[in-house]
């Protein structure tokens, strides 16, 4: 391993679908890049800290012990793309790969990080990845007009420094973000 972290920035096109487009995303890069990331590191944790649920992500991997997906995101009626439920857990091999952190509009820093660091702690934890990819939207920071949470960059900050303490090769992605300033 040359590089214990990557990051590409301009990546995180988490909706799109093998066959459709969907919610601004042609190409999922991060199927792509798990998929690359497998024929090295075998079992991957996705974890999707976007605004959005990583639908597109967690379609793919949810009949797959050898991708966990871990998403943290805004759920609520109406809610692009409206998936991500406490009861979407995968199914058959995958069932209980899928893990599904679903939050009211308006959540802040301290609820997030909170929650953030025990969850995916216990999830690395248990489920011993040898490789990470993240996906970090910054459509979850307070001001996007198209997100619905209260978050500061020091959330965003945290979730990151939380997995680089596990010090495993990790990918980071960004994702949507509609917010200049942010």
């Amino acid at each position: 391993m040359q590089y214990r972290y990557s990051i590409n920035w301009c990546g995180g096109w988490h909706h799109a679908l093998r066959d459709s487009a969907q919610g601004f995303c042609y190409v999922n890069d991060i199927v792509l890049a798990i998929e690359m990331l497998r024929k090295t590191f075998g079992k991957v944790l996705y974890i999707d800290i976007d605004v959005h649920h990583g639908n597109g992500v967690e379609y793919a991997y949810m009949a797959t012990d050898k991708v966990l997906t871990l998403s943290f995101h805004q759920y609520e009626p109406g809610f692009y793309p409206t998936s991500g439920s406490l009861d979407d857990i995968g199914i058959d091999k995958g069932k209980y790969y899928t893990v599904n952190v679903p939050f009211k509009e308006g959540i802040n820093d301290d609820k997030y990080i909170t929650m953030f660091q025990k969850i995916s702690n216990m999830v690395n934890s248990s489920y011993n990845p040898k490789c990470i990819v993240v996906q970090c939207g910054a459509d979850s920071l307070v001001g996007d007009p198209i997100g619905g949470f209260n978050l500061t960059p020091k959330a965003l900050a945290e979730c990151v420094k939380n997995v680089m303490k596990w010090e495993k090769p990790t990918l980071f992605l960004g994702g949507g973000g509609y917010n200049e300033a942010n």
